[in-house]
């Protein structure tokens, strides 16, 4: 098939996808149906690969009854909006967040981090940036679970 256009389904005028390719297609699909999910790779939260059966189901869920717990503003909200979306966001992007709205999203950002070291290392996280990203990552030499 290298060299041909793939035929538009949509297209009346397109010629009709090859019965073999149609054999192919739901074999690859009746293959990825079959696959657990201790079975699947995912990429965690921190970079490093893993199985999904030694994850926890929510990696996030310490740091964020944390949050609710003893958190208050612009701290609750930024540790809160990255639970929530899995643990890395563009620092711009977590600016502009409701109960975050920093005029200068990196100074804003830096003074969270500072506030939250200490209390962050309770729970065995800590709060990073990476190429302008904010990272909730796991501390170092915590033992989880």
């Amino acid at each position: 098939m290298r060299g041909e256009s793939i035929p538009d389904p949509t297209d009346p005028s397109s010629p009709p996808i090859p019965p073999d390719d149609l054999v192919i297609l739901e074999q690859m699909l009746t293959a990825m149906r079959s696959l657990t999910p201790a079975t699947q790779q995912r990429r965690t939260p921190w970079g490093r690969e893993g199985k999904t059966d030694t994850l926890d189901p929510d990696p996030f869920a310490e740091p964020r009854a944390f949050a609710r717990r003893e958190l208050k503003g612009k701290e609750r909200a930024v540790i809160e909006a990255l639970c929530a979306a899995g643990g890395e966001l563009p620092i711009p992007d977590l600016g502009v967040n409701d109960g975050v709205d920093w005029d200068d999203p990196f100074e804003g950002f830096k003074g969270v981090q500072r506030r939250t070291k200490d209390k962050l290392k309770r729970v065995g996280f800590r709060l990073e940036r990476h190429a302008n990203t904010a990272r909730l990552v796991p501390s170092k030499g915590r033992k989880r679970g």
